[in-house]
């Protein structure tokens, strides 16, 4: 995958016309150039902190504008030759105490004139940028064996080596293996996908310690084409199991579970012959087991305390649906084993031989029944293009092509003789195609495919909505807006019919210009936490101009709605106004990150307003809202009608913000009396009651209790005695604000008399969580389980952690983690952030791997079966940037924090007295993580 840096600072020289094109100032081209140059603001995200390889591109303004790069310090920072549309940045950091370095880099950027063929426009920019030093001493790395010999954890992502004379052997869809006579190595991502098995290279990059392997990211690659291509010896493995049982004797788990300081995993390439076996249709669920195998108990997945007995194939295999279709069957394949998965609990390979090196003792319906299963054909195509039918399968079956229905006019689009499809040119059909596979007197498999032809047909975006998740659909509609226009952008697009969220990934920069224009776009329809989204690449993106634009839509208004899921679904992410409300809570005086706006109207109805720190114009939003006080009455106008789980507004670039009518005392009143959290009518009461004395607003509440003896004013309960009757209390509250005062309520709780004492039972304890951080740089996240029993506690399907972002009452189901492994009794499991840079912070006393997104604003729950049973965090409160604890401001963001020693037992509530902030997050300071100590009874 290439690697794009992103570019926040961009310092412009002026246009240079090279050749001039006359005297006349409109020149279409000097607006393209313009736009280019503007283009290149997402190029580089830091430019103060370049520590590795990137890529430019060669091309920008839809291929019009070619760029070539230069530097002014080429021994530091040089660029590469264009291939594929991009240069590749090599960057070689000073060595540690040689200080950073500072480098000017320039794009000229060249388009040819509008108003002459010959004459070519001009234009210039230059960035200043920092390569930094090193931050590990210099060692002498001459091959692969010298980077396989560091044990030194601080090289991690920070050493970059040069390596030359290194054969490619073996490619998985995201990385290529290496040999160099010395060892062998993976070459993860960087020019690895556009490396040649068989072929020599030169790669520079850095060294990355990952699931106990060295590898090297971010690379550059150039080929030796005059060197003798070298090869390890292919190991022969006939006995899975005993060589499983072989690689755990001799430790080769150990660097995985451990650090670097425990060694590595060189890749062993071998030829296999075993049997396929899938779990399940996951990512993690094909393994390749011993020959004799039984398949019902074989022990796949592992455990951390016994490992897979089996070979997990890694899911970034080539050709891996094509070993998927032997799933029972014995086979002989090569693959490299790359590295122990820890968290997989299994010894894990890339399959390397190829569409066809699968060798396999097959019958004839096993041959018939995989080569059926192996035919594919697209679902669609809008360009004339040739399929692939072939006459004969992989294992001699014999394959007969014909339509489905014979009488279908749109078969005349496809040549079922020679595969070639055309496109009709202004429609699409469907052409249905059966493939009849025969094989040695064997009942016919017959296979059926539908494939789509031409463009597809303009659909509005409440059909798209209706076709569902999964549709590729294309749609005409207008930007109204954009809320975000960092990283993946966020875009929302209107049409007559209703609104989406666009959503186009990487492939497309989010600038306000695009907001009033109509674009015609292809994409699949998709829902994300109830939003749907239009997702789609940014080459499937026309601008319509002209007559057939259309007008910006007129927002909505939503004042007076029911503002429930249900009513407002029908304006999910279109320009909505509200009126009439007022904040419900105070604003800080200034905000840096995202944050969310609590409005409330008389009614006690409530809805978020939302503000990203990405948004354009979020200082100035900022500016406008911040320090305001609950009860002020502010009007939004153009806002987007998102949604998380819930409806939100979201603030846009075209949202404006202004002083609503104020609130009368009675209005406020009415919606402190709405939201009034009073006990349950007829609940059973045994213990004190919460009774607020103030409401929203700073109203004044006052309590009247029918049985004070039994409830008194400030909720203390005494219960009846043993024996005695439960006795009903009827409690009355009324809310005053200023001179306003509204009618008591009144509502009747059942205290329950004491119960005669019973014998204690002893306490069954659980695990709970002993340890967060939440840190930078990067994802620096890690939870810690503690397990209080006296037994070994099992994780496999029954433990898992989620996250709860504050503006939605739900967990987010897209955030599990499910645990595996087991924790021994008084001994803690560690949890870390899925990234390589991790390693070295966490990996000493990580026990798994996952992708942990909370951040400092969320709840994190540890779950039991799929029920909370431990909780750090407030659930369905946003505290803003994070939570404040014990006296530290916002705590929980970027801080060390461990649970008191006198806690014994998870808790579905937090406890803000359980918790100790231990300090500050830095890497190298997590001296705490990794154990944990309970107070002695």
């Amino acid at each position: 995958m290439k690697k794009v840096l992103l570019i926040l600072s961009v310092f412009f020289m002026g246009l240079v016309l090279v050749s001039c094109g006359g005297e006349d100032p409109v020149d279409g081209a000097v607006a393209k150039l313009d736009a280019a140059k503007t283009s290149l603001n997402a190029i580089i995200s830091d430019p103060s902190n370049i520590t590795e390889n990137f890529e430019v591109p060669a091309v920008v303004g839809g291929g019009q504008v070619t760029v070539e790069w230069s530097s002014s310090e080429p021994g530091v920072l040089s660029f590469g030759e264009a291939e594929g549309g991009f240069v590749t940045a090599t960057v070689n950091r000073p060595s540690l105490g040689d200080g950073d370095a500072t480098v000017e880099i320039t794009a000229t950027l060249t388009i040819p004139s509008e108003l002459e063929d010959t004459a070519d426009l001009t234009g210039e920019w230059t960035l200043t940028v920092t390569v930094k030093e090193n931050t590990v001493a210099e060692v002498e790395i001459n091959n692969i064996a010298d980077i396989l010999a560091i044990t030194d954890a601080s090289y991690s992502g920070e050493y970059q080596v040069t390596i030359s004379d290194v054969t490619v052997f073996a490619k998985g869809d995201d990385a290529a293996f290496a040999y160099d006579g010395t060892g062998t190595i993976e070459i993860y991502g960087g020019a690895s996908s556009d490396m040649e098995v068989g072929k020599v290279y030169t790669v520079s990059g850095t060294i990355s310690w990952y699931y106990g392997l060295w590898e090297i990211t971010g690379s550059t690659a150039s080929e030796q084409a005059s060197a003798t291509p070298q090869y390890p010896t292919k190991e022969t493995i006939d006995g899975v199991s005993a060589y499983v049982a072989a690689l755990l004797e001799a430790g080769e788990d150990a660097p995985a579970k451990g650090t670097v300081a425990d060694g590595s995993f060189e890749p062993i390439y071998a030829s296999v012959t075993g049997v396929v076996h899938l779990t399940d249709d996951s990512n993690y669920g094909t393994f390749v087991v011993d020959s004799n195998a039984d398949l019902a108990t074989v022990a796949v997945p592992g455990t951390a305390e016994a490992p897979a007995d089996g070979f997990m194939v890694y899911y970034h295999t080539n050709d891996f649906p094509a070993l998927k279709l032997y799933d029972g069957l014995e086979v002989t394949i090569d693959v490299v084993i790359y590295t122990y998965r820890s968290n997989n609990n299994a010894f894990a390979i890339y399959y390397v031989g190829g569409p066809n090196g699968i060798a396999a003792n097959l019958s004839d319906a096993e041959k018939q029944s995989i080569d059926a299963n192996s035919l594919s054909i697209p679902e669609s195509t809008t360009e004339a293009l040739t399929l692939e039918l072939p006459a004969t399968g992989a294992n001699g079956s014999t394959i007969a092509w014909s339509f489905t229905d014979a009488e279908n006019a749109a078969n005349s689009y496809v040549d079922l003789s020679t595969g070639a499809v055309t496109v009709p040119s202004d429609e699409q059909v469907s052409v249905g195609i059966t493939a009849t596979v025969s094989f040695a007197g064997l009942d016919d498999v017959v296979v059926n495919f539908v494939i789509k032809v031409g463009e597809y047909p303009v659909s509005t975006v409440a059909e798209a909505i209706a076709m569902g998740e999964g549709a590729t659909v294309k749609v005409v509609g207008i930007i109204t807006d954009i809320t975000d226009a960092a990283g993946y952008g966020a875009a929302y697009f209107q049409d007559a019919t209703g609104g989406l969220n666009l959503f186009s990934g990487s492939t497309l920069d989010v600038t306000e210009d695009m907001i009033g224009k109509t674009y015609e776009i292809v994409g699949e329809v998709d829902l994300y936490n109830g939003l749907y989204e239009l997702a789609f690449s940014g080459d499937d993106m026309v601008e319509i101009t002209g007559e057939d634009a259309l007008a910006m839509p007129d927002a909505s208004d939503i004042s007076a709605l029911t503002l429930d899921a249900e009513t407002l679904m029908d304006y999910q992410a279109e320009l909505v106004d509200l009126t009439g409300f007022v904040l419900k809570y105070d604003l800080e005086t200034s905000y840096t990150s995202s944050f969310n706006i609590n409005m409330i109207n008389a009614a006690g109805e409530e809805i978020a307003v939302r503000a990203d720190k990405d948004m354009p114009g979020f200082a100035e939003f900022v500016a406008l809202v911040a320090g305001k006080t609950a009860g002020t009455a502010l009007d939004f106008t153009n806002g987007i009608l998102g949604w998380y789980y819930s409806p939100q507004i979201l603030v846009g670039s075209n949202t404006s913000v202004a002083d609503g009518t104020a609130y009368t005392d009675a209005q406020k009143l009415q919606a402190a009396l709405a939201v009034f959290e009073a006990p349950e009518a007829d609940s059973e009461v045994t213990a004190d009651l919460s009774l607020a004395t103030t409401g929203l607003f700073g109203s004044t509440v006052v309590w009247t209790s029918s049985n004070e003896a039994v409830v008194s004013t400030a909720g203390v309960v005494t219960r009846p005695a043993v024996g005695e009757a439960d006795a009903t209390v009827t409690l009355g509250y009324t809310i005053s604000l200023g001179a306003e005062t509204a009618n008591e309520v009144t509502v009747s709780v059942v205290v329950k008399a004491e119960e005669a004492p019973v014998d204690p039972q002893p306490s069954t304890p659980d695990l709970f969580i002993s340890e967060y951080i939440e840190g930078t740089p990067g994802n620096r996240k890690a939870i810690e389980i503690y397990n209080p029993t006296d037994a070994a506690i099992t994780l496999d399907g029954v433990y898992s952690i989620m996250r709860n972002s504050g503006d939605a009452d739900v967990w987010d189901e897209n955030s599990q983690v499910a645990l595996v492994g087991t924790i021994q009794p008084g001994e803690v499991f560690v949890v870390f952030y899925d990234d390589s840079d991790n390693d070295s912070q966490f990996g000493s006393v990580g026990d798994q791997e996952g992708t942990l997104y909370f951040n400092g604003d969320d709840a994190v729950g540890l779950f039991k079966d799929g029920e909370l049973l431990d909780i750090f965090g407030v659930f369905a409160e946003d505290p803003g940037a994070a939570w404040d604890l014990n006296g530290v401001t916002e705590a929980t963001k970027d801080h060390v924090i461990t649970r008191d020693p006198s806690v014994t037992a998870p808790s579905t509530t937090w406890v803000t007295s359980e918790w100790v902030v231990v300090g500050a997050y830095a890497d190298g300071t997590t001296t705490t993580l990794g154990s944990h100590t309970v107070s002695a009874e």
